[in-house]
Order: C-alpha cells, then structure tokens, then sequence
C-alpha cells in the first residue's frame, strides 16, 4: 500500500521525535551532577519561557522562577527548550533572597533563582 505525502511525513516526524527524544535523554542521565545536588532536586522540567528582559523563567509545569541580577553571565545562552533542574539551595554567591539553584543540561551551567509563582499545570 502506497502512503500518502501526508502519512510519510507524519511518520518520519514521529521517528526523528522519538529519536531526539532518545537522545536528549541520554545526555541528561549523563549530567555531572554531584550526588549531594541529585538528592536535593525539587524539580525537573524544560524552559518554556524566558522574559524579553532575561529576569524570569517560564518552565513547562508552569512556574515562574525570578533569576538573580548577579547571574546574568551565566545565563545569557540559556534557550527555551533547555532541560533544568531546580534544587534547593543557593549557589555559591550569598544572596538571601535567591534560595534554589537552577541548573541547565545542555549549558552545564548553574544559577540562582527564586520561585515567582508555583506551577499552575
């Protein structure tokens, strides 16, 4: 049976999905976190959104997370679709007012954020 464009299409988009799929995750098991930050984790989610000014992140659960003015080197090349974890604790700077740590796979990159609004999903 011959498939249509439409079908053909449909499935090569599904098969490339799985595979980055596969793929992406591999790589976020292989995160060099340290055993004291995988125990401490509070969240695992992709970045849906970052502000036009940088301040706030979006994640897919939907909670907003303020990032700390001091850590805007470290963000800069951040993207949505960037997988994180939020833990508890601050990096390694003394702000009070930043008490979890967000860390970005793909960067490998950590910074301090506090939580704006829970997640509304």
């Amino acid at each position: 049976m011959m498939k249509t464009k439409r079908q053909f299409l449909a499935t090569t988009i599904a098969s490339l999905c799985a595979l980055t799929t596969k793929t992406h995750a591999k790589e976020v098991d292989d995160a060099n976190l340290p055993e004291s930050m995988k125990k401490e984790i509070v969240l695992r989610a992709l970045i849906e959104t970052i502000s036009l000014s940088r301040e706030t992140v979006v994640l897919s659960d939907g909670s907003v997370w303020e990032v700390d003015p001091m850590c805007s080197v470290a963000f800069v090349m951040w993207m949505e679709m960037d997988e994180v974890a939020v833990i508890a604790g601050r990096t390694k700077h003394p702000s009070l007012l930043y008490k979890f740590t967000m860390v970005n796979f793909r960067q490998n990159r950590a910074i301090s954020v506090r939580c704006v609004r829970l997640a509304t999903r």
